[in-house]
């Protein structure tokens, strides 16, 4: 394609075809590694808004189709995540709520604890930025993330999502402004249930 109005058509027929073979196993697929190499490009921030929110359609589709079949889970999984995630960050404000209720909550969340795990390190380091937008519904829906990312089949994976996340505060300079809000939150919350405790 030699601009980006050429990628509208493809990407509409590769989602018509996904939805017609909605039984398809991407493991069986020779160019899954392109697909997502090319889906992640489609991605890129110079793009317009409308390209983005078909790209995340075309996203969910396939994830909804690893889960669906779990053939090789994480093998398939994380060729997608590589491009998914960096996208958050630049996305509008309207993209990134649909990135949280269709890609992140319809898909990520429903994971089993050992697949979630390890998808948290990026996920976790994608989300922190958000934390800083002006929207409070986006800061809202990400802190909601946060939280059942801690309460996941009753806490599961609570320590697994906390030092996760103390190791991005301490490893990634430009997540600490951002990420210190929500452990502040935390701690601010643990006080007074202790203070209504005692």
């Amino acid at each position: 394609s030699k601009s980006w109005g050429d990628l509208t058509p493809i990407l509409k027929e590769i989602q018509q075809n996904l939805r017609k073979n909605s039984t398809l196993s991407f493991d069986q697929l020779e160019c899954k590694d392109i697909l997502a190499k090319r889906l992640a490009q489609c991605l890129n921030p110079e793009f317009p808004g409308g390209l983005h929110e078909l790209v995340l359609e075309v996203y969910g589709l396939i994830l909804s189709n690893i889960m669906s079949t779990k053939h090789k889970l994480m093998d398939n999984l994380y060729l997608y995540s590589y491009g998914l995630f960096p996208f958050f960050t630049n996305a509008s404000i309207k993209l990134k709520q649909k990135f949280l209720k269709n890609i992140i909550s319809a898909i990520y969340l429903k994971l089993e604890k050992d697949e979630l795990v390890l998808c948290l390190p990026g996920l976790l380091s994608a989300l922190i930025p958000g934390l800083d937008d002006n929207d409070t519904e986006t800061t809202k829906m990400i802190y909601q993330t946060f939280n059942s990312l801690i309460n996941y089949n009753n806490g599961e994976c609570q320590r697994d999502f906390f030092g996760v996340y103390w190791t991005l505060m301490l490893r990634c300079g430009h997540l600490r402004n951002s990420g210190i809000k929500f452990l502040l939150d935390k701690v601010k919350k643990y006080s007074e249930l202790s203070e209504l405790e005692s």
